[in-house]
């Protein structure tokens, strides 16, 4: 439950709102639509998490595996967030190298590991645009759906 707060003016409505209580930065925004309307690298559209980056680059030979594996066992959720499961980690550890990203491992108490390659923000997006004209035009729906769908949701909001 809120506690009882002084009203604070949004700096881009003008609207009066109390902000959330455990916030630690400076109150300045109702929402976060507002927030990117007043200050543009408040988006999130080009920030990713460092650590996460490619180690090699990759040869057009890469790419071509890399969209050949894809096709096979990745999926994109919203904002081109590519992502990929396999039972052995060696492929994805290639993909890692080659694009970014992180592996995280899966279903150690059933008997079966799993392991999740995932990759986001600009680098997922790049990576999805760059194998977009090797896919099948199902994959490629899909990216499309994903991508310029959500994107076009982010313009209406500016």
């Amino acid at each position: 439950m809120r506690q009882a707060e002084e009203a604070v003016i949004c700096e881009t409505c003008r609207k009066s709102f109390v902000p959330y209580p455990r916030r630690k930065r400076g109150h300045r925004f109702c929402s976060r639509g507002c927030a990117a309307k007043h200050e543009p690298q408040l988006r999130r559209l080009g920030w990713n998490k460092p650590g996460l980056e490619p180690t090699k680059h990759p040869a057009l030979s890469h790419i071509c595996w890399a969209a050949g594996l894809y096709e096979g066992e990745g999926s994109c959720a919203v904002y081109g967030h590519a992502k990929m499961t396999q039972k052995d980690s060696w492929a994805l550890q290639q993909l890692r190298a080659y694009f970014g990203g992180s592996i995280g491992r899966y279903g150690q108490g059933s008997g079966h590991k799993y392991f999740h390659w995932s990759l986001s923000g600009t680098m997922g997006r790049g990576f999805l645009m760059t194998i977009y004209s090797l896919l099948s035009p199902r994959r490629q729906e899909q990216i499309r759906r994903n991508l310029w769908g959500n994107l076009q949701k982010s313009i209406s909001m500016i």
